[in-house]
């Protein structure tokens, strides 16, 4: 089985790579990239600057990024899905709109010249999950 980590905006989702994600799919389109994991979804909206090495796939900058996941706890029929948006205000501010298992508006500060939007590692190849 292989197993990836991704941060967006070099916060989210969760921890910067904390979480451990199983890749399924990749789809690229004109506008958006979708990236499917086992019980995760993200969605980068007008990427740009997207380079792909054998096991990392990095955007440098995006107009939004949509994560879709699930909130886990100790009961699992208490498990809870959710919505975060995430979104540049400027050159230092991110704003952050989560929905779902919960509803918070916060922002932070970043330097978007040079944290990339998104940053997937995979054990293995990125290639193996495109489908164009």
């Amino acid at each position: 089985m292989n197993y990836s980590n991704c941060s967006i905006w070099d916060v989210g989702p969760g921890r910067p790579f904390d979480n451990i994600y199983c890749l399924k799919n990749i789809v690229m389109s004109d506008g958006e990239i979708e990236i499917f994991f086992m019980d995760s979804k993200c969605r980068i909206i007008n990427p740009t600057g997207v380079s792909i090495s054998e096991k990392v796939m990095e955007i440098n900058q995006a107009s939004k990024i949509i994560w879709e996941g699930i909130y886990y706890e100790k009961n699992p029929s208490q498990n809870k899905g959710y919505i975060s948006q995430y979104e540049p205000m400027n050159n230092h501010e991110i704003k952050k709109a989560t929905s779902g298992a919960k509803n918070e508006v916060s922002t932070f500060q970043t330097n978007l010249k040079t944290v990339k939007a998104f940053k997937l590692h995979c054990n293995e190849p990125i290639d193996k999950f495109l489908n164009k």
